[in-house]
């Protein structure tokens, strides 16, 4: 690059830099807000993105009209683009689950959701495909939608970018559905790498949950293909669990949702399924011990009592689920 080109390079990341950082405290401050409030600082950290993303793409246009063969300058330009990218789809994403949440009832809720899920679908990742997060919504949107069937693709779509990491650490808890013939140095490398890259806990626990939802989807068909495809995603969600298990045994919900998965295979593994179901079941009895004890000494507590409450329909679901198995539930254990 010639001296002019590197001074204009310099004066437009700091112009990127300046974005960048607005962007951040806007999205920030809208992870901090409510309804509209938060969809005012979602909507300028996203406009500050786009800002960015535009004088990086100018950046990137100086230097090859340069006519520069330099890879590692191109890789500087690139890099932080394509980090941009993906802190715009994320954002796209926050204000359409914000559309499917808390504002759910705004005028036009449905059609901004779509808009935003769309507008995260259209930036490609570096494979040239749609992020996971915006897979992800577009998937929960679909099923939000009643159009199950649609949403099937996009999330096991999601799964796919995360399958081997998952299944690497599902195996760690005995859940991995990895092929038994991959070994070496090379696929550890592989597996250890893609279980450091996996997406947080929270977004891989709302994974499982819709492959779970699009699972019952698909059992309402008579097609065989589509019972296929119903174990298919099934299995896809007990990697996933599996993958949570490894990182945390101590969540209930991650217990409970697996055995729902072993409950819905099919066949059914019923031994899974009740080994699962009975954990989180002896996890929340513990959790409302504890309430009942802090419930004695703070009788007039809302918060505890409604806690209370939710453990106790929490707890009234999974004994549902565990006399349906047969050979044994709640009652008999309690004996």
């Amino acid at each position: 690059m010639t001296i002019r080109t590197e001074d204009c390079a310099r004066d437009l990341s700091a112009k990127v830099d300046l974005h960048e950082q607005r962007a951040s405290l806007y999205l920030y401050v809208g992870q901090l807000s409510v309804e509209e409030e938060a969809l005012e600082k979602y909507q300028k950290g996203i406009e500050d993105l786009e800002t960015a993303i535009d004088v990086c793409q100018k950046i990137a246009t100086r230097i090859q009209d340069e006519g520069t063969d330099d890879m590692e300058t191109d890789e500087t330009v690139e890099e932080p683009i394509q980090k941009l990218r993906q802190q715009l789809c994320k954002a796209h994403c926050t204000v359409a689950d914000l559309y499917l949440t808390d504002l759910c009832f705004a005028e036009n809720a449905e059609q901004q959701c779509e808009m935003h899920a769309r507008k995260a679908m259209e930036i490609e990742g570096e494979n040239g495909k749609p992020l996971l997060d915006a897979l992800q919504t577009l998937a929960s949107l679909r099923l939000s939608q009643s159009r199950g069937l649609e949403a099937i693709d996009h999330i096991l779509a999601a799964y796919d970018t995360m399958k081997v990491g998952c299944e690497a650490l599902a195996t760690l808890v005995g859940l991995g559905d990895s092929d038994p013939d991959l070994n070496g140095n090379a696929i550890e490398l592989m597996e250890v790498e893609a279980a450091n890259n996996l997406p947080e806990f929270e977004f891989r626990c709302q994974t499982a949950k819709l492959l779970l939802e699009s699972a019952s989807v698909l059992n309402e068909s008579s097609e065989d293909e589509d019972g296929k495809r119903e174990d298919h995603c099934i299995q896809c969600a007990i990697q996933v669990l599996g993958s949570l298990m490894a990182e945390n045994d101590e969540v209930v919900e991650i217990w409970y949702l697996l055995g729902c998965a072993f409950s819905s295979v099919h066949p059914p593994q019923d031994e899974a399924a009740r080994q699962y179901l009975s954990q989180a079941k002896d996890m929340l009895s513990k959790v409302k011990e504890e309430l009942e004890l802090e419930y004695k000494h703070d009788s007039e507590n809302e918060e505890i009592h409604c806690q209370l409450e939710d453990i106790e329909a929490q707890l009234g679901n999974i004994e549902t689920k565990l006399a349906s198995l047969g050979g044994g539930g709640m009652h008999e254990e309690d004996d």
